[in-house]
């Protein structure tokens, strides 16, 4: 029925009395309409006869004043890598990062496209779209029955991006309730060679004695073993294909499996393909045919000179960080911080390990049994240094705080 909603509010705005109809606020009602139905669900009558849809449901979110619903409307420019939030916070992201980051992003993400899985989530248009349709790929996969093959997705990322994080969080939805599921992980750049990936191969292959579907991390894909750019992609063809490896000189089946590439040279699937389209022997372009999906993961760095929404990330993530670190941080939901500390976290240029530099910070502070993130709780100069730029951080915390 939530297509019904779409036309009735359409349908809606044609009646009315004005010479040119309001598409925009009729499509904001039909959303209203479709997520009061969704909310409210269909009921089954006493005698179990028949579903009743909610009709009244529905249509009093027709009759709201589209502006009082919680849908935004935004003119998309012609830049490809617009987003939403450059619309919504003319001001800049700065204030709105440090709200989320103290108050929670409920109220300053409302109507704001952010994407959550499990403890993850995003708020880069492109990135959620990639997510989405990876998770969508992945669902198909694990409905379908008589799986003979393992699918194939690729992700890529900065060094502490949370590209296994990522996934992990999304498998974790993907089968909730549904099958059991196996993660194993396997770092090729410390593989020997093809009797060290057969031996993973067959790790996996143990996985649906325990009737578990396997969600595969090949970690470093993109490495070099014995100095061959890229050599380890023609021997994931066959297995990608056809489901099967070799083992000595006996071909042995693999089974229904999720295998995730993760990228370790390359930050982009664009970069990747720029560079494995320069080295032929490598067969870059049958292992590309192969994956069935990819996506980027951005970390918490800017991505380039344009990338703002990096504050929103890293307020995210560091209130998630400090929640499961350190809950008595938080009275009523509000993290206590002080300005000075949130300013350093949000605003450092650059962290060396990404993500994993962020929660080094978290961890090496003294906050048992603090109620307030004060300056005093970070670890001291030098051990900061190996995770960012120190001075600079530094500094930052001792700003004088501008009201």
């Amino acid at each position: 029925g939530l297509g019904t909603c779409l036309v009735a509010a359409l349908a809606c705005e044609v009646t009315r009395d004005s010479a040119t109809p309001d598409w925009v606020a009729g499509v904001k009602r039909a959303l209203m309409a479709a997520r009061a139905a969704h909310e409210h669900g269909v009921t089954l009558s006493e005698n179990g006869a028949c579903w009743s849809y909610p009709v009244e449901v529905a249509a009093r979110s027709l009759g709201i004043a589209a502006k009082e619903g919680p849908f935004r409307a935004v003119a998309i420019p012609s830049d490809e890598r617009w987003n939403i939030f450059a619309a919504v916070f003319p001001e800049g992201y700065r204030p709105a990062a440090r709200s989320i980051a103290v108050e929670g992003d409920a109220d300053q993400m409302e109507g704001m496209p952010v994407e959550r899985m499990g403890v993850w989530q995003s708020v880069d248009r492109i990135e959620i779209e990639s997510m989405r349709s990876v998770r969508n790929i992945i669902r198909e996969y694990i409905a379908q029955s008589g799986r003979s093959r393992p699918l194939s997705i690729a992700v890529f990322g900065p060094p502490g991006a949370g590209k296994s994080f990522a996934i992990e969080e999304m498998a974790r939805e993907w089968t909730q309730g549904t099958a059991k599921m196996s993660v194993l992980s396997f770092n090729l750049s410390q593989l020997s060679g093809g009797d060290a990936l057969a031996a993973a191969f067959q790790l996996v292959r143990d996985c649906a004695v325990e009737q578990s579907l396997p969600l595969v991390f090949w970690d470093e894909f993109d490495a070099a073993p014995g100095g061959r750019e890229l050599g380890w992609l023609a021997q994931f063809l066959a297995p990608m294909q056809d489901g099967s490896f070799v083992d000595g000189s006996v071909p042995r089946p693999i089974g229904p499996a999720i295998f995730v590439f993760a990228g370790g040279t390359h930050a982009t699937m664009e970069s990747f393909k720029a560079r494995a389209e320069m080295v032929p022997a490598a067969k870059a372009t049958d292992f590309l045919s192969r994956l069935r999906g990819y996506v980027d993961i951005l970390g918490i760095n800017p991505v380039n000179a344009a990338d703002e929404t990096f504050l929103l990330r890293r307020a995210i993530l560091l209130r998630s960080m400090l929640k499961r670190r350190s809950a008595q941080l938080f009275s009523r939901d509000r993290l206590n911080i002080d300005p000075g500390v949130l300013r350093a976290f949000l605003d450092t240029t650059a962290y060396v390990h990404g993500a994993r530099s962020m929660q080094s910070i978290i961890e090496m502070s003294s906050l048992t049994g603090k109620l307030r993130y004060e300056r005093s709780a970070l670890p001291a100069r030098h051990q900061l240094e190996l995770h960012v730029d120190a001075t600079q951080f530094l500094s930052l915390v001792q700003q004088e705080t501008v009201v």
